[in-house]
């Protein structure tokens, strides 16, 4: 079940890869690159003993830990660009937006790292991964409709799987959350095994 998180992590990422998002995305880069040199680096060490984690490719929420640690540092940020450091302003607009993203990430990044934490069963990912989906669709915005339109094209095919499908149908507990549709194709991954 590992490839169905991997799957979620990639349909994530896939709704943050649009251009509006990438734009701006540049842009909070770097402001954190800028956090990092080797003076400012130090100041937030002494100021709040931790410094800024850069965006990493490769780490499993980064893009959620990046944004929540350069929220932490707002104020230090807002404060040197208004002694005219300019590589560190964002205007008010650009911080909301900012918050905005984090509110939004929270919740995709909190079901991964749950996900991680369990012995995934179809059923778990499914529940899931709906849960999710749906948090995404009350939500509304653009970048929330990029990410579910990623997940709802993984979708299709994960959950059209007839083994993996027969996998949530033998759990009790989830059974459920399978369609009309799904049942019969849960029962004929079931025959298929047997």
């Amino acid at each position: 079940m590992r490839c169905g998180i991997h799957t979620l992590q990639l349909a994530i990422w896939d709704g943050l890869n649009k251009d509006h998002v990438k734009k701006f995305l540049a842009k909070i880069r770097q402001v954190i690159v800028k956090l990092r040199t080797p003076s400012i680096r130090s100041v937030l060490l002494d100021l709040h003993g931790v410094t800024e984690s850069l965006y990493t490719v490769t780490r499993c929420g980064s893009i959620f830990v990046m944004i929540d640690q350069l929220l932490f540092f707002q104020s230090y940020c807002e404060q040197v660009a208004a002694a005219g450091t300019r590589e560190l302003k964002l205007t008010k607009a650009e911080w909301d937006e900012v918050k905005n993203l984090q509110d939004l990430l929270a919740k995709p990044n909190q079901t991964i790292m749950n996900l991680q934490a369990v012995d995934v069963t179809p059923g778990v990912l499914m529940k899931e991964w709906r849960k999710l989906s749906k948090f995404l669709q009350e939500n509304g915005e653009q970048i929330a409709e990029g990410i579910l339109s990623s997940m709802q094209k993984c979708e299709e095919k994960l959950f059209d799987d007839i083994h993996f499908l027969a996998g949530v149908y033998v759990d009790s507990r989830y059974r459920i959350l399978l369609t009309a549709r799904e049942i019969p194709k849960a029962k004929e991954g079931l025959l298929d095994i047997a």
